[in-house]
């Protein structure tokens, strides 16, 4: 029944119950006045609108509240009985919707709004942003707010001619002219103007305006001095740039890094607005159109520079001057810009940023490139200043090239020549350690047990044959006795025999290593005592001597790394206890023993294992050290030897009780110091 829009209609009665409408024409000096009371429209719905009568008058003065115009034409919309409570902060939301009604980026001083609310007047004064204070006329002049902190590009499409100029926080990139390939809206006036903010306009945007340049907009369509909606509303993508950026974040703008504006100058019957104001454009051919436009020659070539040149340099986002675009890297990119502008034979170069479009450093790796991409600007923008500098730089660059040459020839020569010569230096300097290494082998071979030294070698031998024999039955008869008394204490006598055959097995065992050690070089005084490495002289001595001539048992040693234990001490009785030990491993039938050297709070360790029988369950582990306790039916002198020789070296032996009950012992020798 309210005809086909009634969009004022019902925006008026939304606001208030009463209307007052006063309008006249510039002729007429007195105003007509209507009087409307929305709720005589509602009483029956039956009754079309027009049949609802409304009261009129006419009338010469306005009243006092109301700003006479009387020498133009106007109308005044005065509506009362609001339906809602107008605070502070709904007058400050109404005046930034208002502000968005208005071009921001272009002045029309043929349209202004302004909002009088006296009552506000002193809490305005308490507000610091000039757009945030309620009273006062609307202004929106977003350059005001941004200053020259953006990237700007300025696309103007006249008469079939499209012309564009990209700027750069206040310096002109470059300038084009092309011919358009449009049929729908080659006549019709437009312009667009689209920024590019970085993170330091955002800042100053937000400082001066009080508001986010998110929460302001984005991209707004102006069609003849008004708005269409939603064009640059938050959250509105009508324009496609957000779901573009959605397919790659680092390679595409969105709403959130754009400000700007379509603005159609003229009421083009070929780009329309639906009845509902509210959706855009009619989506027609010529508004395609339109869409090519802004994407092709404002959007992509606006990111073609800021994607590809200032998102480079990573201090460019936090800079509101252009400084950053004087780097080199920056440059190189600029000009390699414009280059594929030149190459496009449908575009004109009207002008460039003579300063950025220059030589760059002849040492550049990308200067080759360069001077090919200048060239070609040059040319098609008839620089024959720039030409000249081309030539000399090219000039230069041969001659850098030539010298580097012949540096890098020279230098490789050196190169090659040091490294021969190094070469020559470590070979030596192994042959000299390979030497070292075989004096250090050949030293402690002469110290331990290797080099025969004499000069009748075959009686030396021989006799030492025959020591070694006696010396070994002697031990075996000694051994049989000590068993012997071991199992018939009562009719031996066995304790005095036990401490008498000790002392004759001890000497004998002493005599068997004389008789061994009495071949080796540098060991005619093993029966007095030497200052040496002991670890040295352990790991040969086993290696050596030991493990080669050991039955049915493997000896190994394991030494800590870099380790050493200088002290005096006698060869024949860390002998001793090596012998005894392995003795017991084979007794115990053990097919390896080991023996592992480390040092532990100044003291030598040895931790001696071996895995034979074991120790049974009936041993007592108390007496294991005693003289003549066994539990192999053997002497049990061994590991008594063993604890009389340690004492002598101030050192001691013990039994490192396992879960499984194995022989394993503990060997600690004190360093002399701690004696």
């Amino acid at each position: 029944m309210g005809g086909n829009k009634g969009v004022g209609r019902f925006s008026c009665d939304r606001l208030g119950k009463h209307l007052t409408l006063y309008t006249k024409t510039s002729q007429q000096a007195a105003y007509n006045k209507l009087n409307i009371s929305w709720n005589d429209f509602e009483d029956n719905d039956l009754v079309k609108f027009e049949n609802v009568g409304v009261k009129r008058s006419t009338g010469k003065p306005l009243p006092h509240h109301i700003k006479s115009q009387l020498n133009s034409a106007n109308t005044v919309l005065e509506i009362s009985g609001l339906r809602n409570d107008w605070d502070y902060k709904k007058l400050q939301s109404l005046k930034k919707e208002l502000a968005q009604l208005i071009n921001p980026f272009e002045e029309n001083k043929d349209i202004q709004i302004e909002i009088h609310a006296k009552e506000y007047i002193n809490q305005d004064a308490e507000v610091d942003v000039e757009f945030s204070r309620v009273n006062g006329l609307i202004s929106n002049n977003i350059y005001e707010a941004i200053g020259l902190s953006t990237t700007r590009i300025e696309v103007k499409l006249r008469k079939g001619s499209i012309h564009t100029k990209l700027i750069d926080r206040g310096e002109l990139i470059y300038e084009t002219q092309e011919e358009s390939n449009l049929e729908h809206i080659n006549d019709i006036p437009i312009n667009i103007d689209l920024s590019f903010l970085n993170r330091a306009a955002k800042t100053r945007f937000t400082r001066f305006m009080g508001i986010t340049a998110l929460d302001f907009g984005h991209v707004f369509l102006f069609k003849n001095g008004y708005r269409v909606m939603p064009y640059g509303v938050r959250g509105s993508d009508i324009l496609g740039y957000d779901d573009r950026k959605s397919q790659g974040q680092m390679r595409f703008l969105g709403s959130r890094d754009l400000l700007g504006q379509i603005n159609i100058l003229e009421n083009s019957p070929a780009l329309i607005e639906p009845s509902s104001r509210d959706g855009g454009l009619i989506k027609n051919d010529a508004y395609r159109e339109l869409e090519k436009l802004f994407k092709q020659n404002a959007l992509v070539r606006l990111e073609a520079y800021v994607v590809g040149i200032t998102f480079k340099d990573n201090t460019d986002k936090d800079k509101e001057d252009s400084s950053g675009i004087y780097k080199e890297k920056s440059r190189i990119g600029i000009i390699d810009l414009i280059n594929k502008l030149v190459n496009n034979k449908k575009v004109e170069i009207i002008d460039y940023h003579k300063e950025l479009v220059d030589i760059i450093d002849e040492k550049s790796n990308d200067f080759t490139s360069t001077i090919k991409n200048l060239k070609q600007i040059a040319a098609a923008s008839k620089n024959t200043y720039l030409l000249n500098q081309i030539k000399s730089a090219e000039l230069k660059y041969t001659a850098l090239e030539q010298a580097k040459k012949e540096a890098e020839a020279a230098s490789l020569e050196a190169r090659k020549t040091a490294a021969e010569e190094n070469a020559k230096a470590n070979r030596a300097l192994e042959a000299q350690k390979l030497a070292e290494k075989e004096l250090e082998k050949e030293i402690k071979r002469s110290l331990f047990l290797k080099s025969l030294t004499e000069v009748d070698v075959e009686d030396v031998i021989g006799l030492s044959h025959q020591v070694i024999y006696d010396a070994t039955n002697i031990k075996n008869t000694v051994n049989d006795a000590l068993e012997r008394i071991s199992l018939d204490g009562e009719h031996f006598n066995g304790s005095v025999a036990l401490q008498i055959l000790q002392s004759i097995s001890l000497s004998n065992q002493k005599v068997l290593l004389a008789s061994q050690f009495a071949t080796r070089a540098n060991f005619r005084h093993q029966s007095d005592g030497i200052t040496e490495d002991m670890v040295a002289f352990l790991k040969d001595y086993i290696l050596v001597s030991i493990n080669p001539n050991a039955l049915n048992i493997n000896v190994t040693v394991d030494i800590d790394e870099g380790i050493e234990f200088p002290r005096t001490f006698k060869p024949l009785e860390l002998s001793i206890i090596i012998d005894n030990f392995v003795s017991n491993a084979q007794k115990a039938r053990a097919p390896h023993i080991n023996f592992k050297v480390s040092i532990k709070d100044g003291a030598l360790n040895i931790t001696v294992n071996d895995d034979g029988n074991g120790l049974g369950s009936e041993i007592d582990t108390s007496r294991i050290f005693d003289l003549g306790y066994s539990g192999t039916q053997g002497s049990g002198i061994g590991l008594y030897h063993i604890k009389s020789v340690l004492t002598q070296l101030n050192g001691t032996v013990k039994l490192i009780k396992t879960s499984n009950n194995e022989a394993k012992f503990l060997v600690e020798i004190k360093d002399e110091n701690q004696l």
